[in-house]
């Protein structure tokens, strides 16, 4: 019986970004930076390996430059909430091969939270910490849309881990909201 290697992988190359105006961010960029590694260390949002493989991550600049223009607060809320999105994702759903299980078992604490219920996981009470600081800061109707678009990307996380737990692709063209809502997918 003769085996054959495995191919060997192919290195992934990644375009250089060049910002257009570097020099646009957020006067405050390092004292985002610092506000959003305390509350990631906080919420307890990474583990141990976790910290240390995401040390050069420097959301609070991200935010910085994603909102130049943002008031402190917003500042911080925005770089909170893509540490939140980098945490969550890469944590639950990027995973070589999440358990549908567990993904289910996290969103559902997640959707808990977002509707004003018991944050019982760090990732929620982050989460409802987010939340309370959208509705501090913004209008209700803001605060509303803000949920409802959080409980579609929730949803559509839970579609992906469904598929690839079962080792398939959706289909190429839907009518239809994958969660089943009937809401035309554009």
């Amino acid at each position: 019986m003769t085996t054959t290697a495995a191919p060997a992988p192919v290195p992934l190359r990644l375009p250089d970004i060049h910002l257009r105006y570097p020099h646009r961010h957020h006067p405050d960029r390092d004292g985002a930076e610092q506000h959003t590694r305390q509350w990631l260390a906080q919420w307890n949002l990474f583990t141990e390996t976790a910290q240390r493989d995401n040390a050069s991550h420097v959301f609070g600049h991200l935010g910085a430059y994603a909102y130049p223009l943002a008031d402190q607060q917003l500042l911080h809320l925005a770089a909170d909430w893509m540490t939140w999105l980098y945490a969550f994702d890469d944590g639950d759903i990027d995973e070589c091969e999440p358990s549908p299980t567990s993904v289910t078992t996290q969103i559902a604490r997640l959707l808990g939270a977002l509707e004003g219920g018991s944050a019982q996981t760090p990732l929620a009470g982050a989460l409802a910490d987010i939340c309370a600081r959208v509705a501090r800061l913004g209008s209700a109707s803001q605060a509303a849309r803000f949920r409802d678009k959080v409980r579609g990307y929730l949803m559509g996380c839970l579609t992906e881990i469904t598929y690839r737990a079962a080792g398939r692709s959706p289909p190429a063209s839907r009518s239809t909201c994958p969660c089943g809502c009937r809401r035309p997918v554009t």
